[in-house]
C-alpha cells in the first residue's frame, strides 16, 4: 500500500519502523522486487536499501527501532511500527512520529503492530486504551470462532483496532491442524506457538525481563 501511495503521489513520504536491522533490510527487499515488477510504471531511484525514492513518486523509509525514530524528518504521512510489543524504544519512537507528522495534519496515518507479549508495557496500554470491551476476551472469541477471524472496531477515540488470526489467511487456513504443524516445524513449545499464532498473552506475573 505505501509503495502504491508513492507511485501516485509526488509529495508522500511513508516511514516503516521494523525491530531490527536485519527486518527492516529484508522488508525494503521486498519493496524493491514489488517496485521491479512494474518497470513500465515505476522505478526506484536510490541505491539506499533503507531508503526507497521513486523517481517522479514519493519516498519510503525503511528503519530499525532506534530511539531517534522519526526526529529531523517531516511531512510524514504514514507510519507502521512493526512488532510494537518487543521494541524497547517504541515509545520515545511513537512520540518523535508526532514533530514528523505535524505538517500532515488530520491526515496521517499509523499503524502499531504486534504478535502478542506481556500485559504491560506501552504496547499493552496503547491496545487496551480507549476499549470498552475486555481485548483478551475478544482475542478469545476470535480464537474460539464466535467472531470472525479479521475483527475489527472502532474504540472511544475513534481508533482502529484491528485483530487478526491465522484462520483468515489464504494458506493457512487451509490446514485445521496449522498450530501443531508450527510446533514442530519450528520446534517451539506451545506457549510460543500460541503467543506468535493464536491470539493468546502471557500473563504479566509470570513475564521476565532482562
Amino acid at each position: 500500500k505505501y509503495v502504491h501511495r508513492a507511485c501516485i503521489n509526488p509529495a508522500y513520504s511513508a516511514m516503516i519502523f521494523l525491530k531490527n536491522q536485519d527486518d527492516s533490510s529484508n522488508i525494503a527487499r521486498r519493496a524493491r522486487v514489488m517496485l521491479s515488477s512494474i518497470p513500465d510504471y515505476c522505478e526506484n531511484e536510490s541505491d539506499n536499501l533503507g531508503y526507497m525514492k521513486i523517481r517522479n513518486g514519493g519516498e519510503l523509509f525503511f528503519k530499525n527501532s532506534s530511539k531517534d525514530g522519526g526526529r529531523s524528518f517531516d511531512s510524514i504521512s504514514d507510519f507502521l511500527f512493526d512488532e510494537a510489543a518487543f521494541s524497547p524504544n517504541i515509545a520515545d519512537i511513537f512520540a518523535s512520529s508526532s514533530s514528523a507528522s505535524a505538517m500532515v495534519g488530520d491526515d496521517v496515518t499509523k499503524m502499531v503492530i504486534s504478535t502478542p507479549s506481556a500485559k504491560f508495557g506501552w504496547y499493552w496500554d496503547k491496545l487496551i486504551d480507549g476499549c470498552k470491551e475486555d481485548i483478551e476476551e475478544i482475542c478469545k472469541r476470535v480464537v474460539s470462532g464466535e467472531l470472525p477471524p479479521f475483527h475489527y472496531f472502532l474504540n472511544a477515540n475513534n481508533d482502529v483496532k484491528c485483530v487478526i488470526h491465522w484462520k483468515a489467511h489464504p494458506i493457512y487456513s487451509l490446514r485445521n491442524d496449522y498450530l501443531a504443524y508450527r510446533k514442530e516445524k519450528d520446534g517451539t513449545s506451545w506457549e510460543v506457538v500460541n503467543r506468535e499464532y493464536n491470539l493468546t498473552f502471557a500473563d504479566s506475573e509470570v513475564s521476565v525481563f532482562s
